[in-house]
């Protein structure tokens, strides 16, 4: 199968950031390894091994797992356009997520800033939960971060996104049916911003095809 890896994922493993055995949880921000919200990295090698082995109409490439270990995978729509989908380990649906690789890791970061718990002093006594997530410190450290190692593979528009959120936001009270926390920015901010800067008319649908289920489960 002729499969050319997205330019962002050759440049990120030429940097060292998807490194394995230097993968960290979310408070080493120092870490080489790139942590990305609920994206987790497979290795270029086991990415080759699996485009080597799968046959040539296979649609969908795996390149990282989520917390519970659905797969984020490559979807070879067509020659000109390779888009990015969750592959769920116990659904025949596949969820459409992005139209390309970098649209796919920018929404990964409006993600973590839309339904991560976060704190500050003022927001910790009012919720008065001490098990929350990341600190605003914290999170604003790993979107610097975000900023300047995706600087050269974002669109600028996407560069500027995330800086005015660094900038100028600040923690605002969420509440969903019976869940409340803090966050960067709301959901209903979040799909406003998707819905500009990706839009495709397949985003959040699912999708039904065919894939190589045990071959993705014996490589990944």
């Amino acid at each position: 199968m002729y499969f050319k890896i997205p330019e962002e994922y050759i440049f990120m493993e030429k940097q060292g950031w998807l490194e394995t055995q230097d993968i960290v949880y979310a408070n080493d921000v120092e870490n080489k390894y790139l942590w990305l919200n609920d994206m987790e990295w497979f290795s270029l090698d086991r990415i080759k091994k699996y485009i080597n082995l799968a046959g040539d109409e296979e649609k969908f490439i795996p390149f990282a797992h989520t917390v519970s270990y659905d797969k984020w995978a490559w979807y070879i729509e067509n020659n000109k356009n390779i888009s990015v989908v969750l592959l769920y380990n116990d659904e025949d649906a596949i969820q459409y997520y992005a139209p390309n690789f970098a649209a796919g890791l920018f929404r990964q970061i409006l993600n973590f800033c839309s339904s991560t718990e976060f704190y500050d002093e003022n927001t910790l006594k009012e919720i008065n939960n001490d098990d929350t997530f990341c600190s605003f410190d914290l999170a604003k450290k790993h979107l610097r971060k975000w900023k300047n190692s995706f600087k050269e593979l974002f669109p600028e528009e996407y560069i500027k996104v995330i800086d005015n959120i660094i900038q100028h936001s600040k923690l605002k009270l969420i509440q969903l049916d019976n869940i409340k926390y803090c966050a960067i920015i709301s959901p209903e901010e979040e799909e406003l911003l998707v819905k500009k800067y990706m839009y495709s008319p397949l985003i959040n649908k699912d999708i039904y095809i065919q894939y190589n289920r045990d071959l993705i489960d014996e490589i990944f």
